[in-house]
């Protein structure tokens, strides 16, 4: 969809009487009143009691520990330009990394910004009185094509148009990744062009007539290959000058995931796990999938240091170097999904009748919402929630991300905070992190995936790599069991006793990763 500048005619050439202006002002003032009654009365701001899905009891979240759901002001507290900080309190503060990798990190970062410059939607200004209406941005081409630009159209009625004698029009390529030309009329407009087929046109006319043919008939003709790059076009007409944009983008192809023709639970979604020395707990964990699910596809990633068989039905089983870590399995498992969704469970988690993968599935349907993951939540063995699983949305944390200096940024992570329900599930809330319990859109986090440096453990730094890149809701109407099974050597490798400096590491490589001065949990 394209920006439109149009000519302001509605304020120049208006023959409308006052008392029309008048009831027109009285209507804007009590829509300004109106919006700043109900702007201070958010999804934090509403009690509770005014929630239509919420019962009395739901009230804490339960993440690693239970917190109180917060009111969080409309507006954040704006921070003086470049700083940021994460809080004096230490608990649950992290920044430490050597100058050394400060250096290096400062590098890595500029060349990141070079790279990714130009994904930001540039700033085009729409002029006052402009005697063209044009499109300032939405003009899309493919490399090598040629478009003729539409949505330009003159404005007879504006002063400069009326009042000139003669008219000079200068398209100039910024970046000259194209050619400008206006194709040879049938003689019955009169117009002189020098720069016809290059980066800089110019046409010269002393008709109103000419001069509407030319820029209707504007064309721009793509000369350097790109797959996706902005080129800046500047149109001077007399002294009257803007910009527009011209994209210049290699179209992409679709991916498809065959549904099936009865569109079945197995022919839409493979469960993906990575187990670790706990055979006991993913064989529990198959036999109550196929208890509900009988053909769905089950993918299991193992590290083991003996791996034992693991057989049945639709089960894929590979098995990896020992103790190559949780990221690098459940890469694995996710690389191999052949289906439109991928359900992600823990080995140690138990199918139950409260685990109606239809009710995700509902959701990644609906034509109405545009979602990438979906989390879920706990319950007991008889598919109910948890008795202390009483949040609005279990399991929910919201980023805050604060740009800094050369210091690095700044990021903290806060549990007990979600944004809005959706309206057509109430039961669902938009956030930036869920369980680990969720259903994934295959084709979206398989773009960005599991770190594979985070060996031992990986939840919220896995969010924090998608925040922004997917769209994530946490809904409380499917749940699962999560049975922890524990045994000496996976709490040997799961406890960091055979590395105790891994967290360390991990923790620096977040802010050399992020580029963040400090990040804080709580």
């Amino acid at each position: 969809m394209g920006q439109w500048c149009q000519p302001q005619k509605w304020f120049h050439h208006s023959k409308m009487k006052r008392p029309f202006w008048l009831l027109l002002a009285l209507v804007v003032v009590s829509i300004i009143i109106h919006a700043f009654s109900v702007s201070s009365t958010t999804v934090w701001d509403r009690k509770v009691e005014d929630l239509p899905h919420v019962r009395d009891n739901e009230i804490d979240l339960y993440v690693n520990h239970s917190v109180a759901v917060q009111n969080i002001p409309d507006e954040p507290i704006p921070l003086p330009p470049g700083s940021c900080d994460c809080g004096g309190d230490p608990d649950g503060l992290w920044d430490t990394i050597e100058y050394s990798a400060i250096r290096r990190r400062k590098k890595e970062m500029e060349e990141w910004e070079r790279y990714h410059s130009e994904e930001k939607d540039p700033i085009v200004q729409c002029q006052v009185s402009s005697p063209i209406q044009y499109v300032a941005s939405g003009i899309t081409i493919e490399p090598f094509q040629t478009i003729q630009i539409d949505g330009f159209a003159l404005d007879r009625n504006n002063d400069l148009v009326q009042k000139a004698n003669n008219y000079k029009l200068t398209l100039t390529s910024k970046f000259m990744l194209g050619n400008l030309f206006v194709p040879q009329s049938a003689g019955k407009f009169m117009y002189a062009v020098t720069g016809n087929l290059s980066s800089t046109l110019t046409v010269l006319t002393t008709k109103v007539d000419s001069l509407e043919y030319i820029i209707n008939n504007l064309h721009y003709r793509s000369m350097v290959y790109e797959i996706d790059k902005r080129d800046y076009v500047q149109l001077q007409l007399n002294n009257y000058t803007f910009s527009f944009i011209v994209r210049v983008k290699k179209g992409q192809m679709p991916f498809l995931y065959d549904p099936g023709e009865y569109h079945h639970v197995s022919d839409l979604v493979t469960v993906i796990t990575k187990t670790f020395e706990r055979y006991s707990a993913v064989e529990k964990l198959i036999g109550s999938i196929r208890k509900y699910y009988p053909s769905i596809t089950i993918i299991i990633a193992d590290d083991s240091e003996h791996p034992q068989r693991l057989k049945g039905k639709n089960i894929k089983h590979y098995i990896m170097p020992f103790a190559e870590g949780a990221s690098a399995g459940r890469n694995l498992a996710i690389s191999q999904v052949r289906t439109k969704y991928f359900l992600y469970v823990d080995d140690d988690f138990i199918f139950t009748k409260g685990t109606k993968l239809e009710k995700f599935i509902e959701k990644f349907d609906d034509s109405t919402l545009k979602v990438d993951l979906i989390g879920g939540t706990f319950g007991d063995k008889d598919g109910n929630r948890l008795p202390d699983d009483n949040a609005l949305c279990f399991g929910c944390c919201a980023f805050d991300y604060v740009h800094g200096n050369k210091d690095g940024n700044c990021l903290i992570r806060t549990c007990g905070r979600m944004y809005d329900w959706l309206d057509r599930f109430p039961q669902c809330h938009y956030t930036d992190m869920t369980t680990m319990f969720f259903m994934g859109r295959t084709s979206a986090v398989r773009t960005v995936g599991f770190d594979p440096v985070y060996e031992r453990l990986g939840h919220t730094e896995y969010f924090v790599d998608w925040m922004g890149k997917l769209r994530v809701i946490s809904c409380s109407d499917v749940n699962i069991v999560h049975e922890r099974v524990e045994n000496y050597k996976y709490n040997e490798f799961r406890s960091r006793q055979v590395d105790p400096t891994d967290q360390i590491r991990n923790v620096k490589h977040s802010l050399f990763k992020n580029n963040l001065k400090c990040f804080k949990l709580q």
